[in-house]
């Protein structure tokens, strides 16, 4: 998972998609999701904590740097807010 701001989210209503195979495939996907949303955060939370603390290193190898992804998160998000005057 990859940090970021609320204001880059783009929701979307999938009953609008126009293409029926495609708004089909979305709604299962989502239904999976909801469906194993506790094992996905679980594995996505183990994950990080591995590669946080270097417990794996053949793992962090193909990982992101999360540290470094979150610290440039908070700079982006610091300049979103300056620009849009710290609302």
């Amino acid at each position: 998972m990859v940090p970021v701001p609320d204001a880059a989210i783009i929701a979307i209503d999938i009953n609008q998609e126009p293409d029926e195979k495609y708004r089909v495939l979305l709604q299962n996907q989502m239904r999976q999701i909801r469906k194993d949303a506790a094992r996905i955060k679980k594995k996505a939370q183990t994950l990080y904590h591995l590669i946080v603390q270097k417990k794996v290193p053949v793992l962090s190898k193909r990982c992101c740097d999360y540290a470094l992804l979150e610290m440039q998160y908070a700079k982006y998000s610091q300049q979103l807010s300056a620009k849009s005057g710290g609302c």
